[in-house]
């Protein structure tokens, strides 16, 4: 079963991640959709912190050896220095990264910074030409 983690941001209301979700799993039949809140919650402490649940996230390997994660999903261009984090190491793992929203699903090539006090929302996500 392929493990996709939802890159959904940590004050996004718990209505809208279950809409991401089901929208999600109505495109990848037979998938499990995590919410990034949700890993969070459960693996942050283990991990050690913030560069260590990055690094679990976009790396990371269950007791079989197998990755975590086999994808990751953004929901929006738009994101916070965790998700370019993610994003990026991913990438360096050569994972899909997507982003699915309302311009459709697009394929993520890159992380932009565009505000370095905006710890929120300060990055772009860099995506292939349709």
């Amino acid at each position: 079963m392929k493990r996709i983690f939802l890159a959904a941001a940590k004050g996004d209301s718990p209505d809208k991640v279950a809409e991401w979700k089901a929208e999600i799993e109505a495109q990848a039949p037979g998938a499990e959709v995590v919410d990034g809140l949700a890993d969070w919650r459960e693996n942050f402490g283990r991990c050690g912190g913030w560069p260590g649940w990055v690094q679990d996230v976009a790396r990371g390997r269950d007791l079989n050896g197998r990755p975590r994660f086999d994808a990751v999903v953004c929901p929006r261009a738009s994101v916070g220095k965790a998700t370019a984090q993610i994003v990026e190491a991913a990438l360096q793992e050569r994972k899909p990264v997507l982003l699915v929203n309302a311009g459709g699903v697009r394929r993520v090539t890159g992380v932009m910074q565009v505000d370095s006090d905006a710890w929120k929302a300060g990055w772009e996500l860099v995506t292939a030409e349709a």
